[in-house]
């Protein structure tokens, strides 16, 4: 949002609807930079929250503001690098299940006969995950990845 004195813009500011906590203002009210601010919305979302957002600033950001940066492409490059990452799907029985709130969200971690990772899905993204219990079959979608806590794209 553009914070105006007067119909001028003093300053530029970011603010998460889902997490007030993540907020950033543009550093210099003498030469607001709208990039900048996006950059460091970006950055905060990243340290707190742990999420990585892919902008391509170029396409977000008015042309005489993004033109000519060399960070725009690198940022448009990964974003067409993470389209191709692969998508599996796995059907099973749950046989564990366990819960932790995150940044004010309940987050369920799903384990299923004979996979030795457990599948993380928020309630926030799909409240259907409140009602599984041990020993329901399930088909849980995810973006193949390595570790022992894979996030979930869908539970059925």
């Amino acid at each position: 949002m553009a914070l105006k004195d007067n119909s001028v813009v003093k300053s530029f500011a970011m603010v998460s609807v889902e997490r007030v906590q993540d907020a950033v203002r543009s550093e210099d009210d003498a030469n607001p930079d709208i990039e900048a601010c996006l950059k460091a919305y970006v950055s905060k979302v990243k340290a707190s929250a742990g999420l990585v957002l892919n902008i391509d600033y170029d396409a977000v950001l008015p042309d005489s503001i993004s033109g000519g940066e060399g960070t725009s492409n690198s940022s448009s490059s990964s974003d067409e690098g993470d389209s191709n990452v692969a998508v599996a799907n796995v059907k099973g029985v749950i046989t564990d299940i366990r819960t932790a709130v995150e940044n004010g969200n309940s987050v369920y971690y799903i384990a299923l006969d004979g996979k030795p990772v457990y599948y993380s899905m928020s309630a926030a993204d799909d409240n259907n995950v409140v009602i599984l219990n041990e020993g329901d079959e399930v088909s849980i979608t995810y973006k193949v990845a390595e570790g022992k806590i894979i996030p979930a794209k869908s539970i059925k």
